[in-house]
């Protein structure tokens, strides 16, 4: 038990989600705050916000698991210690204060104390009171003495004054650990997958400030980055939508299957061999296309036009391939056939749907063997005129 306690010191959980928050905060403000900016992560301050114009709001971060609001309560080292260093800046002219906000932010809920009189401070009177009640704290620390030989210096007291009147506080009554993923802006038809984009989002964030900071650099993003990288995430996402799924997705029975051994594009394959390996794949193909094209058709994700498009591209290369082997194999016309479907339904080959490229052979195949049960193409040399015969019984009559 003793070793447990003193591991359990080195535990670093309230940093971790302190900087989860801050991470999650930065994407609220990038999909919140409206215009051209540029967000600094520990640059300025935990976060910083600049526009075009010079102006800077600075933000401060501080997230508990606690309720209770006492992470800004009023002698406290992350209020105290904040104020001083804002003030020191304007102090040393880092900062001009016409140029500035600043902001306190946390995920607790702070309903009275020195912080939301800061806050509230709207004029010299109402903040020289906070000024005169830090002055007063019965507690000496260092976070008080310090900020107590700020305000000694010329221009201190009325600066701090002045500086109070631009600070506003952000608390748990507005914001939350988990409000960035609402604050993301999304066309209805992605609402549903809010929580991955959103997930998508802070994984971009994290990689784009370990690679920033591994090489040494200071990580800024603009607000335009941000709409780039959303942007990104809406169009795979589309693109997804669009793709066909794998073949392991698409579950087929053997009851379907056996039902279209009789189908015109099996019996197609018979004219030019008798692999039944052959016409089983075809099958599957053939149904996996079927299953597929009605999905991606309901869907609304692939249009009538594009499926004409696709169709019209596997129609012009089987002509292509066709015309090929039936001059260059006169002598066998089952070789020919043969040499035909073997390079049309080569499992290489993706052909382009929606102005993309497809990803499962069984579409392009399938669409083939679609096309070939409709005998708008054939493999062997004499397809049309061989199915016409073997349709037809000794009276002439189709059977």
């Amino acid at each position: 038990m003793k070793d447990e306690s003193v591991l359990s010191h080195h535990s670093a959980a309230a940093s971790a989600a302190g900087f989860l928050f801050q991470f999650r905060r930065a994407l609220q403000v990038l999909a919140s705050v409206p215009g051209d900016f540029t967000l600094g992560i520990e640059t300025l301050d935990d976060l910083s916000i600049s526009d075009n114009q010079g102006n800077i709001t600075l933000e401060q971060d501080k997230f508990t698991s606690l309720k209770s609001g006492g992470v800004y309560s009023d002698s406290s080292h992350n209020l105290l210690n904040t104020l001083s260093t804002w003030l020191e800046a304007l102090l040393n002219r880092e900062l001009s204060l016409d140029k500035c906000k600043f902001l306190l932010v946390t995920n607790a809920i702070c309903r009275d104390g020195l912080v939301t009189r800061i806050a509230n401070a709207n004029n010299f009177q109402t903040a020289n009171n906070c000024l005169d009640e830090i002055k007063n704290f019965d507690n000496i620390t260092k976070e008080k003495q310090r900020i107590c030989d700020l305000i000694k210096r010329e221009n201190g007291d009325m600066l701090f004054c002045e500086m109070c009147t631009k600070i506003e506080l952000v608390d748990g009554s507005v914001t939350s650990f988990d409000d960035a993923c609402t604050c993301i802006q999304l066309p209805s038809a992605y609402e549903s997958q809010r929580t991955g984009i959103f997930e998508s989002m802070v994984g971009w964030l994290n990689n784009l400030a370990l690679e920033t900071w591994e090489r040494g650099g200071k990580l800024l993003v603009t607000k335009q980055c941000f709409i780039n990288q959303q942007h990104a995430i809406l169009d795979r996402i589309k693109r997804e939508r669009r793709r066909e799924r794998p073949e392991y997705a698409i579950t087929l029975d053997e009851g379907t299957i056996e039902e279209k051994r009789s189908s015109t594009f099996v019996r197609q394959i018979d004219l030019v061999t008798d692999d039944e390996v052959w016409q089983t794949e075809a099958i599957k193909d053939y149904l996996r296309c079927i299953i597929e094209k009605y999905r991606l058709s309901k869907e609304g994700t692939i249009t009538g036009n594009d499926w004409q498009d696709f169709t019209d591209i596997l129609k012009k290369r089987w002509q292509s391939i066709f015309g090929r082997n039936n001059r260059l194999y006169k002598g066998s016309e089952e070789d020919s056939g043969f040499k035909t479907m073997s390079e049309v339904l080569d499992p290489e080959y993706r052909a382009i749907l929606a102005g993309e490229l497809t990803t499962q052979s069984y579409l392009t195949n399938g669409s083939y063997h679609r096309l070939s049960d409709e005998k708008t193409i054939g493999w062997h040399p004499r397809y049309q005129q061989l199915l016409i015969e073997e349709g037809e019984g000794n009276d002439g009559r189709t059977i």
